[in-house]
């Protein structure tokens, strides 16, 4: 069996882009992406809650901005804890992107052996940063 790349989709409650996002996701998917979306709701008792209807896992943790640190890691455990035989590797990436998954595949498949992908950033004026999220 070959193994599949996992993509994880941090999104929130009120978000307008993951319903229309959702379903294309799931029409172009030929089966080689397991697809979910991951929302915070820290009123839950159990650690995550899976809705397989709709590709949705809700997380115990805040569903705002700043915690999106604790969404990337509940996303990453949840991929690791339930699907770590049937992945190859992990794509996170927000709900606000438009996903062309044709192209995710060819460049997964030609990059499959690079532990890490990504872009880095080096902060170089902490005081140019947004105060919006100061102090949170």
């Amino acid at each position: 069996m070959d193994k599949k790349f996992f993509i994880a989709i941090t999104s929130h409650k009120g978000s307008k882009f993951r319903e229309s996002q959702r379903e294309h996701l799931l029409k172009s998917n030929s089966g080689e992406f397991i697809i979910y979306y991951f929302i915070g709701d820290p009123s839950m008792e159990e650690e995550y809650r899976i809705d397989e209807e709709n590709n949705v896992v809700y997380l115990r943790v805040p569903d705002n901005y700043e915690s999106l640190p604790l969404k990337t890691y509940g996303a990453v455990k949840f991929a690791l804890e339930n699907y770590s035989d049937e992945i190859h590797g992990l794509l996170k990436t927000d709900d606000d992107i438009e996903l062309n998954l044709e192209k995710i595949r060819q460049y997964l498949l030609i990059h499959k052996d690079i532990p890490y992908c990504g872009i880095t950033t080096k902060i170089t004026d902490p005081n140019n940063l947004s105060y919006w999220h100061m102090g949170k």
